[in-house]
């Protein structure tokens, strides 16, 4: 089959999926995050016509097509407010000021929890934790108002969090104050965590380095995600499943660092590490170094990038 005769079936199959589920359940989709993926259009356009095999080339002409009528449907709802349902037009600043603004969440930190696990359930919108906090969990969301639960589950010295979006909160995308779901989240350094991030076309800027981190778990969809870790654990383990995304991840020289990819169609930079066989890297001192990180990343056609860095002495 032709590459073009892929490319416009997948494209109007696609939109008409979207407006059919639009129509029996609310998609959560923001315009703005979609429609700062256009240039991945133009990218993966650019490397069919590089791309000899057919069957790559077609699901690369695929991928591009998808995310097109993404852009084509998102685009749509932006423009006629009218179409469709759960969307809201108003003018009145009193009304857009009672249901946007800014929401803060907290639980409150307990010296008996050792362990500690998070999950975090969202859309698309902007994700930062850039510091620690005194309580065990804190957060702050730019956005509709009271669009997250915060539930807490724990037993002895063991601690369970759940941070969700509401599955009935939607994006209010016409609105004078600038519609957005940013969310700033902080943790607690002493125990030890697990990570489990669940979002959606996202921009990730997550500094974990100051904490203890057993398990990191990253789904997301088209995304552009920044990660520094440390080496306060043991052993760390990150996994990463991503759409057609950016990954950075910087991790301490002192640690002895593994990383097993399942990207063929995406572009390397895997900088002091060394090639031990097709998509399987490790540092010099992996098999020396007492703290060990464990990255796993599988992903479509992204640009990822895995560094090193020297932590400061005391």
């Amino acid at each position: 089959m032709k590459t073009k005769h892929i490319f416009w079936g997948i494209l109007f199959i696609s939109i008409g999926l979207l407006w059919l589920l639009d129509r029996l359940i609310w998609l959560n989709v923001e315009w703005d995050h979609v429609w700062k993926l256009w240039p991945v259009v133009i990218i993966l356009w650019g490397v069919s016509l590089m791309i000899g095999n057919h069957i790559a080339k077609g699901i690369i002409t695929g991928i591009t097509a998808f995310i097109l009528a993404l852009a084509i449907f998102t685009s749509v709802k932006f423009g006629f407010i009218h179409v469709g349902h759960g969307i809201e037009w108003s003018i009145n600043d009193d009304n857009i000021n009672n249901k946007y603004g800014v929401t803060d969440y907290s639980e409150s930190y307990d010296s008996n929890f050792k362990k500690a696990s998070l999950h975090f359930d969202a859309g698309a919108g902007t994700f930062i934790s850039q510091d620690t906090t005194a309580e065990l969990f804190f957060a702050r969301v730019e956005g509709r108002k009271n669009n997250y639960t915060l539930s807490k589950n724990d037993t002895d010295d063991n601690v369970d969090l759940n941070f969700d979006m509401s599955k009935g909160g939607h994006v209010n995308f016409f609105h004078f104050n600038g519609s957005r779901n940013k969310v700033d989240f902080r943790l607690n350094s002493k125990p030890l965590w697990d990570l489990d991030f669940n979002l959606g076309a996202a921009s990730l800027d997550f500094d974990l380095s100051p904490y203890n981190i057993e398990k990191i778990s990253i789904d997301m969809g088209a995304a552009s995600l920044k990660l520094k870790l440390g080496d306060k654990a043991e052993e760390t383990k990150l996994a990463i499943d991503a759409g057609a995304s950016s990954i950075d991840i910087s991790v301490p020289e002192e640690a002895g660092c593994e990383i097993s990819t399942d990207a063929s169609l995406s572009s390397k930079h895997i900088n002091g590490f060394n090639k031990i066989e097709n998509d399987l890297y490790r540092t010099e001192n992996f098999d020396k170094a007492k703290k060990k990180i464990y990255i796993s990343i599988d992903s479509g056609v992204s640009s990822i990038k895995v560094s090193r860095y020297s932590i400061p002495s005391v």
